[in-house]
């Protein structure tokens, strides 16, 4: 069944907040096609599933309890990326014993040696250890005289040395020692514990983190690109506040205070994995404080956006609703996996079928097809406005006459206009909506030849005139045409500096798509530059107020709603029907 696509306004959905009235939801329930069972016996409770892919990308491990949480552990073995499954698997009669979700977690050693581990909770904590990819598996073992709640909710290797690895979980005091009574009011503990030889011996566990009125609970982590930067999601258990996110940026010695997650992110057990493109796939269950409401609620989903997002409190780009749930919110424990072929395939248990047991069940799906599925459910917002720029017949030299003229104010005042850029020798610009190629020729004579800049233009046309009309040698060598469409301009993520509009972006026929495209384009920092046509009613021309949709104050909030920081409007000398004004890209 065809998915829907819903574009979410700001009076839309109402568990989003205002800032987030950008995000589009994605609706693949009911696409079977993505769907595959990994297990489902009849009137047995099968959940909580995690997975592991093994370095030739298509055999996969699934491990999960034949219970909530409790109950003896299934495994099951994938070796074409997840499309089939194998029968159960023999495993060691020590996993019949397992009190709570098991976990699995790839590791390698200072010498180089492999291996996964795999957790099972509760007190006292267990591990399970393979050598050799799971063909064998050793029997659970405690790891100390302590214990936790989803033990582990995540490992992240550390970059103090060679198999150094740290693993977080928590506890409300009910299971961190074997005499442990819980508080009243319960106080949740986040704990970390760190491991030196690959996996095998775990430290004490720490503390990092405790309340008994903010119960912060099952941490999934994620680096940041640079890898210099650790950031940790996090339940709110007590369901008075959004999920938490927590950073370090020492290598887990300390964190900062945690702080909310923009209602898009709110839910409990995130697990994040990075796609090829540099964006961010996490899958969670979705549930939300006790004050808010969310169609969603209790369904499995998936969010998708940047590091960049998660660090500057951004909304994100996609919300994703992978399964329908039908029995409270008891789902979404889930694995994550990116294949070389870049799809995810992402596994989790839930209450998939209305008065049946839940099950385990994959979803596949790619980010270049929930761009398309996103690009589909954008509405245009003024259609037809590029209809004479689209022309195949399109006739450059009239263009010329009308563009680049001294009567055109961005036309006379381009050196001044050049000057409020504050482009520098070395940046990476793109002049999107480059027309005529004027103002490309003069960001590359001021990049120079470390520099480069992207003409971008939705028409062949304007791009082979660019192409012909540069100068010979080095500095204008550094331009590149780009073909873009009319929702994306077609740049790799993080590939510019600066994105340049000038009397483009009321031709933004998608502006959520091409804001979202741009923001991807640009480095942490970036900046976005827009000229545009002054819309004041009574004041601007006929002409003017039919032609140009929106006003500057829209123009800002259409930006700043897409994750930008508005910086400053800068008066320019020789504009007066044209507004410059200055956006970036949060650093973090």
């Amino acid at each position: 069944m065809k998915s829907i696509v819903l574009a979410i306004l700001t009076l839309f959905a109402p568990f989003l907040s205002q800032v987030q009235s950008q995000i589009q939801l994605i609706d693949l329930d009911k696409d079977a096609k993505r769907q595959v069972i990994v297990d489902r016996e009849p009137g047995q409770y099968l959940g909580h599933p995690t997975t592991c892919v093994l370095d030739d990308g298509k055999t996969m491990l699934c491990v999960y309890p034949k219970g909530h949480g409790r109950g003896a552990i299934v495994y099951k073995r994938s070796t074409d990326g997840g499309l089939t499954w194998s029968d159960r698997l023999p495993t060691p009669e020590s996993w019949a014993t397992s009190k709570e979700v098991p976990t699995l977690h790839r590791v390698i050693d200072a010498d180089g040696k492999k291996r996964i581990i795999m957790w099972s909770g509760l007190y006292p904590a267990r591990l399970a250890v393979t050598e050799d990819d799971g063909a064998n598996w050793g029997e659970l073992k405690p790891v100390g005289d302590w214990g936790g709640i989803v033990v582990m909710g995540a490992v992240i290797d550390l970059q103090t040395g060679p198999g150094h690895y740290m693993a977080f979980f928590h506890d409300d005091g009910r299971f961190f020692s074997a005499e442990a009574k819980q508080e009243a009011p319960p106080v949740f503990n986040l704990y970390t514990t760190t491991s030196t030889d690959g996996g095998l011996t775990w430290s004490d566990p720490k503390s990092i983190y405790a309340s008994s009125v903010v119960h912060l609970c099952e941490p999934g982590t994620v680096r940041s690109p640079d890898g210099k930067q650790i950031a940790v999601l996090l339940r709110e258990n007590a369901r008075r506040k959004n999920s938490h996110i927590i950073f370090s940026n020492d290598e887990g010695k300390t964190w900062t205070p945690p702080r909310e997650v923009p209602d898009a992110l709110n839910g409990d057990r995130h697990t994040a994995k990075y796609t090829a493109d540099g964006r961010l796939f996490i899958s969670f269950r979705c549930n939300v404080p006790k004050d808010k409401s969310s169609d969603y609620k209790g369904d499995w989903v998936g969010w998708v956006g940047t590091y960049e997002d998660l660090a500057g409190g951004n909304p994100g780009q996609y919300l994703v609703r992978l399964k329908d749930n039908h029995k409270g919110a008891d789902c979404a424990y889930p694995g994550v996996e990116v294949l070389p072929d870049d799809t995810i395939v992402t596994t989790t248990y839930g209450h998939w079928d209305a008065g049946e047991e839940p099950y385990v069940l994959s979803v596949r799906l790619k980010m270049s097809e929930l761009d398309a599925l996103a690009e589909a459910g954008e509405a245009s917002v003024r259609p037809g406005i590029n209809e004479k720029f689209l022309d195949p017949k399109l006739n450059v030299a009239e263009w010329m006459e009308r563009f680049e003229v001294e009567s055109r104010e961005v036309y006379s005042a381009r050196k001044e206009v050049l000057a409020a850029t504050g482009i520098r020798q070395g940046d990476k610009v793109a002049d999107i909506g480059a027309g005529t190629g004027l103002y490309s020729r003069l960001f590359a004579d001021t990049a120079g030849v470390d520099g480069g800049v992207y003409a971008v233009d939705i028409n062949p046309r304007w791009l082979e005139h660019i192409s012909h009309s540069v100068d010979p040698g080095p500095v204008h060598a550094t331009i590149t045409p780009v073909l873009c469409r009319e929702r994306s301009v077609s740049l790799p993520p993080r590939s510019i500096d600066v994105a340049f509009t000038c009397d483009t972006y009321h031709h933004f026929e998608y502006p959520q798509s091409s804001l979202a495209s741009i923001l991807s384009a640009l480095r942490p920092g970036g900046t976005f530059l827009v000229v545009d046509f002054e819309r004041i009613p009574g004041v601007s021309s006929e002409w003017t107020l039919g032609h140009v949709r929106a006003g500057k104050e829209t123009v800002k909030k259409e930006i700043t709603g897409a994750g930008f920081e508005f910086i400053e409007e800068v008066d320019v000398e020789g504009l007066e029907e044209n507004y410059f004004i200055r956006f970036r890209k949060p650093v973090q």
